[in-house]
């Protein structure tokens, strides 16, 4: 039985998403995707550059998400943030 935490890592930059994965992949069970419409039902980080055209995308989608970083990421910060988070 796996009993670790699931995390979708939502991001238009997969490869940056990727290297995420990477970095968390023996702690959580991470699903990577850059579709939006992925976002539903498990903790949701999202990881982006924060820039003033997203200001109306960043308020909608707070209300789905558990927590938001931008770049750049402060990887212990993102972990941290990733080991309160329950499911």
């Amino acid at each position: 039985m796996n009993s670790m935490k699931k995390i979708l890592l939502y991001s238009s930059d997969f490869v940056m998403s990727f290297s995420f994965l990477m970095f968390l992949q023996n702690r959580y069970s991470i699903t990577l995707t850059t579709n939006i419409q992925h976002i539903t039902t498990i903790p949701v980080i999202l990881l982006y550059a924060y820039r003033n055209e997203f200001k109306e995308f960043d308020k909608k989608i707070r209300q789905y998400v558990k927590a938001i970083f931008y770049k750049p990421f402060d990887i212990l910060e993102v972990k941290n943030t990733l080991d309160l988070l329950t499911v």
